[in-house]
Order: structure tokens, then C-alpha cells, then sequence
């Protein structure tokens, strides 16, 4: 092995250097800015340091997210000293960080539409009671909401791949988890399932016949993404889309039904129109 290729296999990762206690503050500081800023502007973001974006105190620049995270490396560095804490963690989960990210929405489909739990999804009706979703216990009979749980927690590689190469989609990165508890991931699902109806019923009454879905998507990228899986799952369809909202029910009631043709739709309007005004010829052949 070579030198070069020695060093690049030791490089320590910026959490490595957060909670490496033997690693002081400056050398954090040195070896930090070895990092792209795209890495430490996530490593922030994942530790919810505040990155002001505009005016005297804007840090969202490469220095200021060097200074933001040294400056938490100090800070637990000071109360690692007097034994009130153990130092910054390492892993996201023991960082206590449970904040909706773009990324939560994307991975939540990726494990929905999965061959695990595709076939499932009419156990979605099947309600947990709060207590269950909120302790996340698993019993003999688990919920469909425990397992899924577990499954959105995992490091399976499925659930972290972008399922569409839409260039729209390049920002998001599904194999980041935030780990949300079972009650909030079901309240996620009602969230997008609901919006997606919505732009599902507002496509069917818009008259246009518009093949750009994302234009009723009200600008949502996870409904858009929930079209792109439904385009390749149809058969789920049926499950997934529940119970409409109210205004959406509205809207299709309004609607022709598909299996109309627009030819059978215009042969009407032609037979309306020829018992309501008569042809020429008609007038002529009366007198």
C-alpha cells in the first residue's frame, strides 16, 4: 500500500475529530479545514448549530462552519473537564437531533414502497394506540407502525438510494436518518399521503391533461417523489391513497369519468347542439 493511499485509508471523519478527546480544539480546528465546506456545512446542520445566512454575523462560509464546530468542540471539551458531559456524540441518534430534514420525507417513501412493506400497506388502517407508537414496543403481534419503525432506522442500502433521476431530486439524500419516533413517522405518511391526493385529484379535474405531475404538486418535492414510485408500484395505488380529503372529493366529483373517450365526450356535444339548433337543410326540406 502506499504512502498517499495509507494516509487517505486514516483520515479521520469530522465526527471522529469532534469526539476525539485527545485531539485539542486547534488541531480540530487545522485538520477541520482539510474538509470540503459542503461537509461541514451537513455536519452543522446535523448538530444544529446556527448558521446565519445574511448581515455583520453571516458564518454560512467554509471559516464559519470550521469556527461553529470548534467552538462546540471547546464547549465540550470545558464540560468534559468538570465530568457534566461525556463530549459531542458521535452519531446522530445519541445527538438527540429529531428534526424533520428535506431527507426524512424521501427515506419515509423509499421504506413504504419497499418489497417489505408495498404489500402492507392496508395494514396502515389498522390504528396502534399512542402509547404503543410512542414507546416504540414491539409485542408478539407488532404493528404495522413498530415494524416500520425499526425498518426506517436500519442501514439497509435499499432505503438510502434515490429511486428517480429526476435532476430535481440530486439535493436529497435518503441515506440520512433522523430518528423520528413511530408516531411521528405515521403522522409524515397521513402528511404526504394526503397532499398527494389533493395533487392527484386537482391533475384529473385540471381539463389540460398536463404530463407534468409536479406542476399540481403545489411545489412539494415529496409528492412528486411519491408519483415517481407510484409510476413504477401502480398496483399500490389503491391502498395508498385512503380517504380523499374533502375538497378533493369535491373535485372528482365534478370530473367525467376516464373511461369517457374525449371522441364519445365531443359525439355529445355534436347531437346536443344538432336537437337544439336545426341545419339549413332541415329548414329547407320543412318547407
Amino acid at each position: 500500500m502506499s504512502s498517499s493511499a495509507a494516509t487517505q485509508q486514516a483520515m479521520p471523519s469530522i465526527a471522529d475529530i469532534l469526539v476525539d478527546s485527545t485531539v485539542t480544539p486547534e488541531d480540530a480546528e487545522a485538520k477541520l479545514t482539510t474538509f470540503g465546506a459542503k461537509q461541514l456545512r451537513t455536519e452543522c446542520y446535523l448538530r444544529q448549530l446556527r448558521i446565519v445566512k445574511k448581515g455583520a454575523d453571516c458564518n454560512d462560509h467554509k471559516v464559519g462552519y470550521v469556527a461553529l464546530l470548534v467552538q462546540q468542540k471547546r464547549a465540550f471539551a470545558e464540560m468534559q473537564r468538570l465530568g457534566v458531559e461525556d463530549g459531542p456524540s458521535k452519531t446522530l441518534g445519541a445527538a438527540g437531533i429529531k428534526r424533520r430534514t428535506r431527507h426524512c420525507m424521501i427515506r419515509l417513501l423509499n421504506v413504504m414502497f419497499s418489497e417489505t412493506f408495498a404489500g402492507r400497506v392496508h395494514e396502515i388502517d389498522g390504528k396502534p394506540t399512542r402509547a404503543e407508537l410512542d414507546s416504540n414496543q414491539t409485542h408478539a403481534r407488532s404493528s404495522f407502525w413498530t415494524d416500520f419503525h425499526d425498518a426506517y432506522l436500519s442501514d439497509r442500502a435499499e432505503f438510502g438510494k434515490l429511486n428517480s433521476t429526476l435532476a430535481m431530486f440530486a439535493k436529497y439524500n435518503p441515506a440520512f436518518i433522523v430518528p423520528h419516533d413511530a408516531a411521528k413517522l405515521r403522522d409524515m405518511w397521513k402528511d404526504v399521503s394526503s397532499r398527494y391526493n389533493i395533487a392527484l385529484a386537482n391533475s384529473r379535474v385540471s381539463g389540460t391533461h398536463d404530463n407534468d405531475f409536479f406542476s399540481f404538486c403545489s411545489g412539494k418535492i415529496d409528492v412528486l417523489y411519491m408519483h415517481e414510485w407510484l409510476s413504477i408500484k401502480p398496483g399500490v395505488l389503491e391502498t395508498v391513497e385512503g380517504k380523499l380529503p374533502k375538497r378533493a372529493r369535491l373535485q372528482t366529483m365534478d370530473t367525467s369519468s376516464d373511461s369517457e373517450s374525449e371522441s364519445s365526450r365531443e359525439s355529445k356535444r355534436k347531437c346536443t347542439r344538432s336537437r337544439s339548433s336545426p341545419s339549413k337543410d332541415d329548414l329547407v326540406s320543412e318547407i
